[in-house]
């Protein structure tokens, strides 16, 4: 107790900074404080200066890998950047070709017109030609009534086809 008053922050007066300074006789009293508790803890204070430098190499190591790791975030982060300008070029690009193929003008459809009617046409029943008309485009209805007027000629079949030439 009597070591804590004469040396504690609490009982000195602090403002007085020409106090600040140990006397010969206060740095004695603190050596031999110190070899007292380092005898009791099992400390050697012969070891402690390598413990100090052992100490100062590592933060030293530590300082340098963390200048690295920095040095590596920063050439990472400005890779991105690059790739990410990279990758705008390409959207910029991409986007200018699809609005330049929108301006340009479409050709018109091609209508596909039927040469001949389908195989075996011939063979069908009125009934099944009649129920193949929906399915058939403007182009190939025309083809198909002009192939029955010139071959089969069968009225109820070119009446159905002209009928629904005319509904579109």
């Amino acid at each position: 107790m009597e070591d804590f008053l004469r040396w504690s922050p609490h009982v000195k007066n602090t403002r007085d900074k020409a106090v600040s300074a140990l006397s010969r006789e206060q740095l004695t009293e603190l050596q031999r404080l110190l070899t007292s508790f380092a005898d009791t803890a099992g400390m050697d204070l012969a070891e402690m200066p390598d413990k100090a430098a052992e100490a100062e190499q590592r933060a030293a190591a530590a300082e340098q890998a963390a200048r690295e790791a920095a040095d590596r975030a920063a050439s990472v982060e400005r890779r991105v950047g690059e790739a990410e300008e990279r990758a705008d070029t390409r959207v910029k690009a991409a986007e200018a070709r699809a609005r330049a193929a929108e301006t340009r003008p479409k050709p018109p459809p091609t209508p596909r017109r039927v040469t001949r009617p389908p195989e075996h046409y011939d063979d069908l029943a009125q009934e099944e030609v009649i129920a193949l008309l929906g399915s058939l485009e403007e182009p190939d209805l025309e083809t198909l009534v002009e192939y029955e007027r010139d071959h089969a000629n069968r009225p109820r079949v070119i009446d159905a086809i002209e009928s629904v030439l005319a509904r579109r």
